[in-house]
């Protein structure tokens, strides 16, 4: 079974800086999650047959990354607000200030904007740039895994966007 991997925001451009070697993170997939065992609906118990998984890790092309944010900051809708999770664990120096609350937020991601901006990045990622291939009979679609760092002060909406 082939899995398409998109890393959109892993490249350093997205929340953090964060940057990812897609050939590294591919090689890591196939080390740790070769193959697939599916179980039963019915028992919960693993079938009698195994998957053998091949992954295809890429980086979203340039521009993806913002026209993601650019829909999750218009979708998003005020939740309310939250005490903030620490950054790092035990590090009193990252700790919130006792008594602070974030801002939390909710999005409706199925057939909206944001919907529509995933497509748009999947399409660019795998089905535009993608060479022919021998669908028909007993060729399955390959899956599709978008993996999204998001820049949180780009998607705020209270914030400026790039």
């Amino acid at each position: 079974l082939e899995v398409n991997v998109a890393l959109v925001g892993l490249d350093g451009a997205g929340g953090h800086g964060l940057a990812v070697d897609a050939d590294a993170f591919q090689r890591l997939l196939r080390a740790t999650a070769p193959t697939y065992r599916p179980s039963s609906l019915e028992t919960g118990l693993e079938l009698e047959a195994e998957v053998e998984l091949t992954y295809n890790v890429v980086h979203a092309p340039e521009g993806s990354l913002l026209g993601v944010e650019r829909a999750l900051r218009a979708e998003l809708r005020a939740a309310g607000d939250e005490p903030p999770v620490p950054l790092i664990e035990g590090d009193s120096a990252a700790a919130p200030a006792p008594g602070a609350r974030a801002r939390s937020y909710e999005v409706e991601a199925h057939g909206g904007e944001v919907d529509r901006a995933y497509h748009a990045v999947y399409r660019k990622t795998f089905v535009d740039s993608a060479p022919p291939t021998g669908e028909g009979e007993g060729h399955r679609a390959p899956l599709a895994l978008l993996i999204v760092n998001p820049d949180k002060a780009r998607v705020d909406p209270g914030g400026e966007i790039g």
